[in-house]
């Protein structure tokens, strides 16, 4: 593999060391055309080495960076027991599209199609924030192939009223101006609404990198997606899933409170379970990962919380 030339971005090159790790774990980055106008990028081990005895699981990122970035502390124990697979979102990563379409229901669709075109014919599916929504729309529009579902940090029972109290609590105007931040202040406030201690050390420099390398280069089209995503909350009633499911939060989710996930354990009825997770916030995947992977597993693996 060659050295990332972008050596000035602490970003890139950390998104190279994690990509390092995830082939020493043998995954490889497919480029998959799921439609004539899309390409979605997803780690995946290559057909000729991966287990077919083991069940395919499907883990799909929020905003906030690609799969690597996201991911990378849930591959090594995750693997021993399933066949990854890690798409990057559509305007994330290498993931990219000329189509005009932005809702979750399309994200849905092109994830979908690279799983049919990469011959995986059922899977479980695990996505955090942003992902949630897709997840769910994928497990609700296929559920012939969708298994076992799991849905973290995710807002999907968001009323007027809630968006109202997190943009307070952003103090922005508008939804894009918290998740596809353009100055530092609102950057550190993103992190620290996404963390209970956020990282220390955020000079201004690594503020801007972040920025740029994360917003900077689809910032038009981000945007429109969670515009996107705030006008379908408002149209028709949300639909249940018949799979089982689970919902993990953080006790101190300064994004998505914790009543959101009550409210969504509700709306799906006898079929979810939630795991809440102390002293974590919105990334709670990355602040306590190994609590975190043992909820998934025991869910994946016997159906227990």
């Amino acid at each position: 593999m060659a050295f990332p030339c972008t050596w000035l971005s602490l970003v890139r090159w950390r998104e190279w060391l994690l990509a390092l790790g995830f082939r020493r774990r043998g995954l490889r980055q497919r480029i998959l055309q799921a439609d004539p106008q899309t390409t979605v990028a997803c780690w995946c081990m290559p057909p000729d080495l991966e287990d077919p005895r083991k069940p395919a699981l499907l883990l799909i990122h929020g905003f906030g960076g690609s799969s690597t970035l996201q991911w990378a502390k849930q591959i090594r124990p995750l693997q021993k027991q399933f066949r990854l697979f890690l798409p990057d979102l559509v305007f994330f990563g290498k993931s990219f599209t000329v189509s005009q379409h932005r809702s979750e229901i399309f994200q849905a669709e092109m994830i979908a199609s690279a799983m049919e075109f990469m011959g995986v014919k059922s899977y479980s599916v695990l996505g955090i924030s942003y992902g949630g929504f897709v997840a769910f729309q994928l497990a609700h529009i296929f559920q012939e192939r969708v298994e076992k579902v799991i849905i973290v940090s995710s807002g999907i029972c968001m009323s007027p009223r809630d968006v109202e109290e997190l943009l307070a609590r952003g103090n922005v105007q508008k939804v894009p101006d918290l998740f596809v931040p353009e100055t530092r202040a609102a950057l550190k406030n993103l992190i620290k609404m996404s963390f209970l201690k956020p990282p220390p050390l955020l000079f201004s420099f690594i503020l801007d990198d972040v920025i740029q390398n994360m917003c900077g280069t689809c910032r038009k089209e981000l945007t429109e997606l969670l515009d996107a995503l705030q006008k379908r909350q408002g149209e028709g009633a949300l639909p249940t899933l018949p799979q089982k499911v689970l919902i993990i939060w953080g006790d101190q989710d300064g994004i998505f409170p914790l009543h959101l996930a009550h409210q969504l354990k509700r709306h799906l009825g006898e079929n979810a379970s939630l795991a809440v997770i102390k002293n974590a916030s919105h990334a709670v995947q990355l602040e306590k990962p190994v609590e975190f992977t043992k909820i998934v597993l025991k869910f994946l693996l016997h159906g227990s919380v």
